[in-house]
């Protein structure tokens, strides 16, 4: 045990105990330990702390650095730098006869002395009595770091400190040097190797390096960016401090996030591997550079990069060589080669710059048109690189052509790659040809959900603004761009379709506040866009039908396949707010604006001009509520925090070929779901994001509901950190994350998301059911209760106008309130409210909500049960949870239920549910199943906590890091305070570095 030896691992020096141990069982021993690992991986770190714990137990110890000797090579014994580690330690270990044995090394160490055979041998013996000298007839230890620069000095130095009695403790990387030292002398020596760090101490890392705890999405970011050096110390650290010195580790929810998570991740410049490739060949970071910027790169492409570096074919294969011995480049059987460090690839991509890339993706482009661009073989490659070499003259072949055929041929293997292909080949294709090109493109890149290219289209395309022949469909133009908005969580730059600002048919301005151009009109009918017919003549889509109750105008003409919904009327008996007609039963969408509120296109002269999916005049998807722009969604989303409305939605997109029927987009279960109103209203022509806010919002909402909190928070933290404008999705992130700190007894962090309580939001009934709880967990259970049925009233009146978002969790957590206090009559309201809800449900049978607040109404088990078995098969476990507290209260048997219970609030840090139910189980005079999964001894938590102290973590950051609540925390201080006579939290850290607690 390190204990015993006396060597203990400090902050500084993570996830190497056992290498401690075993080095410190050999101090006192005239043995060789060598200390083997690659660069980075702690091999000086590690001595360091073998000197800091030998000195903690008066063993005499140097650290004798060969490497500064490097200039002296006629020093073959390195006596040099042993008498400068002597010196520098002489006021702690020196004496007249180490004094006087310094004196003769020094006079005997001459170059002169190096080529007398016998002068020599006198200098090594006077080093070896040298040696004796400092260790004095004690215990001593000699730590050599990095001799891989003088590998012959140092088993020569080695020896004479071994013949002297020390413990000789190596670093280096060379075998051959390895199995010199361990085989000196009578006692065999032995071999320390440093591998790379488990996932768990790269994390201590980060967080001892960065003073903060970190996200539990920071360190598989910066592993996966590392590849190869994943468990690398030295890496870790290189990229932390590049990180934090480019402002990309920000401080959010009281964790370490990474800002901009999708952006590329380089190893800093003047990392060692990055040092080596440029030094060993000329071209070495060109030819990572390419590697890294293509999407495939084999050996067969290595004659063509020599002949577009004019370098030598030989040099280009030994450098593969060379680069794939140190780990930086892999190659699969089949010959391709990828860079096995993703960091290393982007930081040659920095390196060599984008003009130089591009010109080096254009001469091996040029290269391979010069075999024949009509081969087959040849296609692929060569589209690859005239796509990275951007819009310039490739000579007679018709680029445009040729990228859109590979395009073509690789779309059923690889959507994402054919539309980068498409991308490029608007750069080089002709004028005419321009508008159709875009948007093909346009609409491929919704399919294949990557709405961040989009929005780069988009930009590139207002470039070109203003020229008709250049630009795409008008319509197609403004959907696109309020995808790109949407799924991107930032506005597109001024110029683009929607950023020019419109105003609304009634004069008052559009969020960018803008006039519509000279001419445009406003469209025919729409004094309110709420009610808003078809113009006279104009087509529905195709497959599109009128909502119930709306009608089309005379003359209005509807394609094969459209038909309005039988009993189809007139609805002469709905109004809306303004006055238009509505459709029988029909709501205004969530946060849809006022009529003189809506906005018109900016693109957009007249609904007659806007093209239709098939593309063939006016055909917009006609809702009851109206003409709602593209852009007036866009400026209310991210001026307003006001939600989208499907609807409106549906309207806005039909130029993408909006096709759904309006009112059937789901609101699955009460929750505000983007993703899911796209994909009804665009069907197979949406693509799902894999990135962006609302992906992001997603995670959040499925962690939350299926009880991975730490997952929920930590989309929330990168949320937040990424894209920074107040939306909807911003609101709803920040309500749930409060509602999880708040249940992990962490108050002040719920304050912090919650954010000012007097704000007005766009989902009032969600932030009531959070608040509800505030008040609840803080003591106030009838204020809470009354809190409770205000909000409830308030939630169901906006429930009748279509605001459903959240009415469930409040309708279930005032019923709870109700029943634990009696309330009966307020029960009585709160079955109304699930009534009320039960009519927003697309589903046949009894909804969860209705089910669980009959159970409590009506003290019903077999109600709470099939709740229970309901949200059970779905796996939403934090719901789940509530379902078995109604069920424990109305079972005869209650301990499986609080036992379901107990297990779902230890996996999701719920402190407040568990107390309940502990509380709950103590009543009924019920004993809980032990948990044993996730128990952990009180000394092995103890340790815990004094490892997270030493990292300087404060009690909250420490409750985090090992889920426990804020008070637990200090319930285990207070012990290890009472166990050991320790006062303050530094004499703690200094008892157990002192032994005082055994580790278990």
């Amino acid at each position: 045990m390190a204990r015993e030896s006396g060597l203990t691992s400090r902050h500084e020096l993570i996830g190497r105990q056992k290498e401690l141990e075993a080095i410190g069982g050999q101090v006192g021993r005239p043995v060789p330990i060598v200390v083997r690992g690659p660069r980075g991986a702690g091999k000086s770190a590690l001595l360091d702390e073998v000197a800091s714990g030998c000195r903690d137990r008066d063993v005499r110890t140097i650290t004798v650095e060969l490497s500064s000797a490097a200039g002296e090579s006629w020093d073959l014994f390195g006596a040099q730098a042993v008498l400068r580690a002597l010196r520098v330690r002489f006021a702690d270990i020196g004496g007249s006869r180490l004094a006087t044995a310094l004196a003769t090394v020094n006079q005997l160490c001459t170059p002169a002395n190096y080529d007398a055979p016998a002068a020599r041998g006198r200098l090594f013996h006077q080093l070896q009595r040298l040696f004796e000298s400092f260790r004095g007839g004690a215990a001593a230890v000699v730590l050599f770091d990095d001799v891989d620069a003088a590998p012959a000095t140092v088993v020569a130095t080695a020896s004479a400190a071994l013949r002297a009695g020390c413990t000789v403790v190596v670093a280096c990387d060379d075998e051959g040097v390895a199995l010199e030292l361990t085989a000196f002398g009578e006692a065999a020596g032995q071999i320390v190797e440093l591998g790379p760090l488990g996932d768990r101490h790269i994390g201590e890392l980060v967080a001892a390096a960065t003073r903060h705890r970190p996200d539990p999405a920071v360190v598989p970011a910066i592993q996966a960016a590392l590849g190869s050096l994943a468990g690398n110390p030295g890496a870790v650290l290189a990229l932390c401090d590049l990180l934090r010195s480019q402002g990309r580790l920000t401080d959010v929810g009281g964790a370490l996030c990474l800002a901009d998570p999708d952006a590329p991740i380089a190893l800093p410049a003047g990392h060692w591997l990055v040092g080596l490739v440029e030094r060993t060949h000329a071209f070495g970071l060109r030819l990572l550079a390419l590697i890294a910027d293509s999407e495939w790169f084999g050996m067969d492409d290595l004659a063509v990069f020599a002949s577009a570096v004019d370098g030598e074919l030989a040099a280009c294969g030994r450098a593969v060589d060379e680069f794939t011995a140190v780990g930086a480049l892999l190659c699969t059987p089949d010959g391709i080669l990828t860079l096995a460090c993703p960091a290393l690839g982007a930081a040659a991509i920095d390196a060599v710059g984008g003009d130089r890339l591009r010109a080096l993706h254009l001469a091996f482009a040029r290269h391979l048109a010069a075999r024949g661009p009509s081969l087959g073989h040849v296609l692929l490659p060569l589209a690859d690189h005239l796509a990275a070499a951007g819009a310039v003259d490739v000579g007679d072949i018709d680029a445009a052509a040729l990228l859109e055929r590979a395009a073509h041929r690789i779309r059923p293997v690889n959507p994402p790659l054919a539309a980068r292909w498409h991308r490029a080949a608007l750069a080089h294709c002709a004028a005419a040809d321009h508008p159709r090109l875009l948007d093909d493109l346009l609409r491929e890149l919704v399919r294949i959900g990557r709405y961040d290219w989009l929005g780069k289209v988009l930009t590139e395309a207002a470039r070109t603004g203003g020229e008709p022949a250049s630009t795409a469909t008008p319509g197609v133009l403004s959907a696109a761009t309020c995808l790109a908005a949407l799924h991107t969580g930032a506005p597109l730059p001024r110029g683009t379709a929607l950023a020019a600002g419109t105003t609304s048919p009634t004069g008052a301005a559009s969020p960018t506040g803008a006039a519509l151009p000279t001419g445009a009109a406003s469209p025919a009918g729409a004094a309110s866009p709420i009610g808003a017919a078809l113009p006279a003549g104009a087509a529905l889509p195709t497959g599109a039908t009128l909502p119930a109750g709306a009608t089309s105008p005379a003359g209005a003409t509807s394609p094969a396949g459209a038909t309005s919904p039988a009993g189809a009327a007139s609805p002469t008996d709905a109004t809306s707010p303004a006055g238009a007609a509505l459709p029988t039963g029909a709501a205004l969408p969530t946060g849809a604006a006022s009529p003189t509120d809506a906005a018109l296109p900016t693109d957009a002269a007249s609904p007659t001009d806007a093209a239709s999916p098939t593309g063939a005049g006016d055909t917009p998807v006609v809702s009851a509520f109206g003409r709602t722009s593209a852009g007036s969604i866009v400026g209310r989303w991210f001026g307003a925090n006001e939600p989208f409305g499907v609807a409106e939605l549906a309207y806005a997109l039909a130029p993408l070929g909006g096709t759904h029927h309006p009112l059937a987009a789901p609101q699955p279960d009460g929750w505000f779901d983007p993703i899911g109103v796209f994909r009804a209203v665009l069907g197979p022509a949406y693509g799902t994001p894999e990135r962006g806010p609302l992906v992001l919002y997603r995670r959040i909402v499925d962690g939350y509901r299926r009880g991975r909190w730490d997952d929920a928070l930590s989309a929330a933290r990168t949320l937040v950190a990424t894209c920074p404008a107040a939306t909807p999705v911003h609101e709803l992130a920040r309500l749930l994350a409060a509602e999880m700190c708040e249940r992990r007894d962490d108050p002040g962090l719920a304050e912090s998301w919650l954010g000012d309580p007097d704000r007005r939001g766009a989902f009032p009934a969600v932030r009531g059911w959070v608040e509800m709880g505030l008040l609840q967990r803080r003591g106030r259970p009838d204020a809470a209760l009354a809190f409770g049925r205000r909000a409830c009233r308030t939630a169901v009146r906006a429930a009748a106008a279509g605001d459903t978002t959240g009415l469930h969790l409040l309708i279930i957590r005032h019923a709870f309130l109700a029943t634990t206090l009696g309330d009966r009559a307020g029960l009585a309201e709160i079955q109304g409210a699930a009534r009320a809800w039960r009519g927003h449900s697309d589903r046949p049978e009894p909804c969860v909500t209705e089910l669980l607040v009959t159970a409590m109404a009506q003290n019903s088990f077999p109600a709470a049960q099939a709740a229970a078995a309901a949200l059970r098969a779905r796996g939403h476990l934090t719901e789940l949870a509530t379902a078995c507290l109604v069920a424990a209260r109305t079972a005869d048997d209650t301990r499986p239920w609080l036992g379901t219970a107990d297990e779902i609030a230890g996996q999701l840090g719920d402190t407040g549910l568990r107390t309940y139910v502990r509380s709950l189980a103590r009543t009924r005079g019920v004993t809980l199943p032990r948990r044993t999964t996730s128990s952990r001894s009180s000394t092995e938590v103890e340790v815990r906590i004094i490892e997270l102290i030493l990292q300087g973590m404060t009690n909250r950051q420490i409750a985090a890091a090992i889920r426990f609540s804020e008070k637990s925390v200090e319930r285990h201080l207070t012990r290890l305070f009472a166990k050991t006579g320790c006062r303050s939290r530094l004499d703690l850290v200094a008892a157990y570095e002192r032994g005082m607690l055994a580790r278990t």
